[in-house]
């Protein structure tokens, strides 16, 4: 789960207790027991859609990194035809929601397991839209990438048409886009993956 604290709230000796002893009667912390009071008892239209996105987007990261810390039982994992074991998609926006997309000007990829391949591969295997940060949560700590290298690579990506982009709602300048394969790039990855198979029975 995130460990990130936001502002303190005061407040007097006697609320602190009635809430301590709460949590404690129903096995929860006292942060628990505050989020459980919103969660029940606040209106619908309390937080704007720009707000939504980042709680889900912000939820979204602390279920990649508790699955890579092998912390399994902090994730709700919710069933997506796309990939059963997979966290759900963060809150898509419904405003300014348009996709944009380069022609694809580059035929073909590279067979050897480059950065860009893995990335491309990454966005195949999720089946839908990423943020960068979203991206660099996913790829394989083995690849050792900085948020920045992804969103450089990402954006070069967008350039070459292999990915399509549309605005998001996050504050991050790195999650100003979300990206998704385009059909082109789709294309490119099934033929190098031809090649690749060629390659290995050749070999």
């Amino acid at each position: 789960m995130s460990n990130e604290a936001f502002k303190s709230v005061a407040v007097d000796y006697e609320t602190w207790k009635i809430l301590t002893n709460w949590a404690e009667e129903e096995c929860r912390s006292v942060s628990g027991q505050i989020k459980f009071l919103i969660r029940m008892h606040s209106p619908s239209d309390t937080l704007s859609e720009k707000d939504q996105y980042e709680i889900a987007h912000k939820t979204f990261l602390a279920q990649i990194r508790a699955r890579a810390a092998g912390d399994e039982a902090d994730i709700v994992v919710e069933k997506d035809p796309s990939c059963s074991e997979q966290p759900p998609l963060p809150f898509t926006p419904t405003t300014e929601s348009s996709w944009i997309q380069h022609k694809c000007v580059i035929k073909w990829l590279r067979t050897s397991n480059t950065v860009r391949n893995q990335l491309l591969d990454t966005f195949i295997e999720w089946g839908g839209p990423l943020t960068n940060s979203e991206l660099w949560a996913l790829v394989p700590g083995s690849l050792n990438l900085s948020l920045r290298a992804v969103t450089k690579q990402s954006g070069a990506m967008f350039g070459h048409g292999y990915l399509k982009r549309r605005k998001s709602l996050s504050h991050s300048n790195d999650d100003k886009y979300q990206f998704e394969i385009t059909p082109a790039g789709r294309k490119l990855v099934r033929e190098r993956n031809t090649k690749r198979q060629k390659l290995k029975v050749a070999g």
